[in-house]
């Protein structure tokens, strides 16, 4: 009976020792250092971009950038620390448009960059925001 039990408690030791590798305690989920919004003109004329990130705390205030026709301009700022966001607004030439953002939990850690492409004219006469999270900060 004794060997049983030693050979029980070397066991169990050896499979706690092998499993404990496997927690991770450091950071759950990623932070966005950086915003990236890339305004995207697809029209022959000047066209007003207008943007809100809307963040658990609520909408930002709204930013206002023209942009030149068949191009595309990037908008680029810091973030605060505890920045989360769960969705963007938008409207050129009273056309209006709201998107979701899929947000990073889970597939990174560490500091990244949340670029997000609002276009208008491109594909059409709507608007539409497109979103990639898993971009590095440079």
């Amino acid at each position: 009976m004794p060997s049983t039990r030693r050979r029980f408690l070397i066991g169990s030791t050896a499979t706690i020792t092998l499993l404990s590798g496997c927690s991770y305690f450091g950071e759950d989920s990623a932070t966005i250092a950086q915003l990236e919004v890339e305004l995207a003109n697809g029209t022959s004329d000047h066209q007003m971009f207008h943007y809100a990130v809307e963040t658990s705390k609520g909408v930002d205030d709204w930013e206002s950038h023209e942009v030149e026709p068949q191009t595309r301009e990037p908008v680029i700022r810091e973030t605060p620390g505890d920045f989360d966001p769960i969705g963007i607004h938008g409207v050129v030439d009273d056309r209006p448009t709201s998107g979701e953002l899929i947000g990073i939990g889970g597939a990174e850690t560490g500091e990244i960059c949340l670029r997000i492409l609002f276009e208008y004219g491109v594909l059409g006469e709507d608007s539409s925001f497109l979103e990639s999270s898993n971009i590095r900060c440079e």
